[in-house]
Formats: C-alpha cells, sequence, structure tokens
C-alpha cells in the first residue's frame, strides 16, 4: 500500500564527496534511492555512468512513488552536510549557521536527527575499522534520511506539542467573543433572513429559526489567509433536527459563503472535514464529504464546551480537538479551498451555538521544515 510509505529519500554523490575519503567509497554510485516502509525497505543506486534506459526507468520510479505517496519533499542537502561536518553536534551547526553572540535556534527535525546514536554505535560498536570505515557512507546515510519508525514516532509527538507551540506564537487574530467589538455581525431573524447572531451566555451566538438552514459567519479583519491555524471553543444547544448537528471552524471561504472549508464536531462525538461549493442548480447537492471519523477527545452531548483547533499548511491539514489530534489529510486533488477568510459554523440554524476565544495562529509555509 503506497499509504504505508513512510519516507522517501534521495542522496547524490555531491553530498557523499564532502565527506572526505569516506565519500570515495560511494562516488562511482552517483545517486542512491530509498524508500522505507514498515514492511520492507527499497534501496537503489544510479551511477552516472548508467544508459538512458536505467536513468529513464529510475525517473519514472520516483514520479511514480512522489505522485502515489504524497509525501511533502524536503531539501535536506544543508542539514545532512551539516550534520556529517559536526557528527550531530547541533551547537557546532547553529555556531556556523549564526554570528557570535546571536541567539540560534535549531528545528526540531535537526534536533531530533542530532540525538538520535550513529548506527553504528548502536549495532557495530567492536567492528574491525577497516570495516566500519566501508559502512560508514551507507550508515551516515540511514541516519539521516532513515529512521522510519523514529521518523513517524517523532512526528506524532511533534504534533502533539503544535497546540502548545501554537499558543507560544503572537496570534494574527484573537477575540474572546465576550462582548460586541463591531468585528462580529449582529443581527435577529427575519421572515426573509432565517438566520441570527448575537452575544449571550459568554460568548458570540449563531441561531435562527430554519433547522434546515445552516449558518456561517466569517471574520474580514485578517484578510485572505493561506497557512495558519483557527482555535475557537464550541457548544451548542437545543433540539437536534432530522438532518443532524454540527458546529465548527470554517476557513477559506470566497466573501460570499458561496465556497469554503469546513471543520467541526457533533454531540455524538464524530467530528468532519468537508467542502461546501454552492450549487446554484442543486443546493443540496453543494457539499462534498472529506474525511472524519470518531474520537473519544470529543466531549459529547449537549451544553458541553469542545475546543477545536484546524492547522492548515499548505495542502495538509490537521484536526485537533481538546490538545488531540483527530485526524489529518493531504488534500491531493484541491478539494479543499487553499485560501481565504476564517469563520465559525453551525449545521443546524434552529438551534444555538456558543463559540468564545477566537484566534487564527501563524503557520510556516511548506517550504519550511517548522510548522510553527
Amino acid at each position: 500500500m503506497w499509504s504505508n510509505v513512510r519516507s522517501f529519500s534521495r542522496i547524490s554523490a555531491a553530498l557523499m564527496s564532502n565527506l572526505g575519503a569516506y565519500g570515495a567509497l560511494l562516488a562511482n554510485q552517483g545517486v542512491i534511492y530509498v524508500l522505507d516502509s514498515p514492511d520492507a525497505t527499497l534501496i537503489w543506486t544510479l551511477s552516472p555512468a548508467a544508459s538512458d534506459s536505467v536513468y529513464g526507468a529510475s525517473e519514472y520510479l520516483c514520479r511514480l512513488i512522489a505522485s502515489r505517496t504524497n509525501l511533502p519533499l524536503r531539501d535536506l542537502t544543508t542539514i545532512a552536510n551539516d550534520l556529517a561536518a559536526t557528527r550531530g553536534n547541533v551547537q557546532r551547526i547553529a555556531a556556523m549557521r549564526f554570528s557570535f553572540g546571536e541567539t540560534a535556534p535549531v528545528s526540531p527535525t535537526l534536533q531530533a536527527l542530532a540525538q538520535q546514536p550513529t548506527p553504528q554505535q548502536r549495532l557495530w560498536p567492536r567492528v574491525a575499522p577497516v570495516f566500519v570505515a566501508s559502512l560508514i557512507p551507507l550508515l551516515l546515510f540511514v541516519a539521516i534520511f532513515g529512521y522510519g519508525g523514529f521518523v513517524q514516532n517523532y512526528q506524532q509527538s511533534y504534533f502533539a506539542s503544535l497546540p502548545q507551540r501554537l499558543r507560544a506564537e503572537t496570534p494574527i487574530y484573537q477575540d474572546s467573543l465576550a462582548a460586541p467589538d463591531g468585528q462580529w455581525p449582529v443581527g435577529a431573524p427575519t421572515k426573509q433572513n432565517v438566520w441570527g447572531e448575537r452575544y449571550g451566555n459568554g460568548g458570540y451566538q449563531l441561531y435562527g429559526t430554519s433547522a434546515d438552514a445552516f449558518n456561517a459567519v466569517w471574520i474580514t479583519e485578517v484578510g485572505n489567509i493561506t497557512n495558519a491555524a483557527y482555535e475557537v471553543t464550541v457548544m451548542e444547544q437545543g433540539k437536534i433536527g432530522a438532518n443532524g448537528d454540527g458546529i465548527g471552524i470554517e476557513f477559506g471561504n470566497d466573501l460570499n459563503n458561496s465556497k469554503f472549508g469546513l471543520f467541526e464536531v457533533d454531540s455524538s462525538g464524530d467530528w468532519d472535514l468537508s467542502a461546501f461549493h454552492y450549487d446554484s442548480s442543486d443546493p443540496s447537492n453543494s457539499w462534498s464529504y472529506i474525511d472524519g471519523g470518531s474520537s473519544s477527545a470529543i466531549h459529547q452531548g449537549l451544553g458541553v464546551e469542545n475546543t477545536l483547533l484546524l492547522l492548515k499548511r499548505g495542502k495538509a491539514f490537521l484536526c485537533y480537538v481538546n490538545d488531540q489530534l483527530v485526524g489529518t489529510y493531504y488534500d491531493r486533488f484541491n478539494d479543499l479551498p487553499s485560501s481565504g477568510l476564517p469563520g465559525i459554523y453551525i449545521a443546524d440554524d434552529a438551534q444555538v451555538g456558543t463559540f468564545s476565544n477566537f484566534a487564527v495562529y501563524p503557520v510556516q509555509a511548506p517550504s519550511s521544515l517548522w510548522y510553527v
């Protein structure tokens, strides 16, 4: 299964040549490729003297792997060279990159890789030096680019730490929603308009008169956003209609509610990631289910609070409820909006949804090794 692939790595002779005498051992191999999964590891090399047919087959396989696995692409040449040159000494790497006296931040990825004992320390402590020397280039490669199981576990722990990391950042926008500030609309339902907005019960409320309509309100002060994390605490009250319930965060709104993405939870403990594209010819066909599931992290029932956090970074989406990661999604087919305005949502307009502590946090672009 392509989804089981944990990492796909490419290392060239240019990196190997920087390892001094060790680089000469593999210089004739040109490029080394490693495809890592829980059940097997595929390794192949591409020599500079390879024929056109061999080169073409290798490139075709690389494109196939990249397109089918949807693994993020990262250029780790600088990190690999620095790790090799300093034998994993993070402080020395920081000293090389920053002027004397500066605070030198080191990415979690680099810290995690540097903290790993070298494979020869773990596996070959008493092997003859000449034999170890012949293995160092390959072992160093595995140390830097492999460790599939470790990287996978580290990724999960890093994802678990993101809510606190985000809250330590200066938010792009933040509003407790406890009192009117002129930034969120307020108005009672009418015969022509079944939607209503007001402040009450310690927060900002969406309510109305029709169980067949949803209510979505967006905030324009933050502008058009591509990479960001959105957080809000939600609570729904009232009788659940025939179409079910749901409350949560909207993102990527196009300014007129005709297109947006949605991350919501319901009273039964389910979460959904979906997309809305208004279809005037068939309004009931405007919704597209993207991903979802059940989670014990969601507080079930009516009149209870849940804190939702959606992190959007390029095509990657991380969904949290009460600081627990409940789902991840990679938008391969561009089903979700890539940018737009954030806001809040309730599925059943006849219910009352109360929202508090709405915030938008900055997230690094996919080109960065950092999320935050």
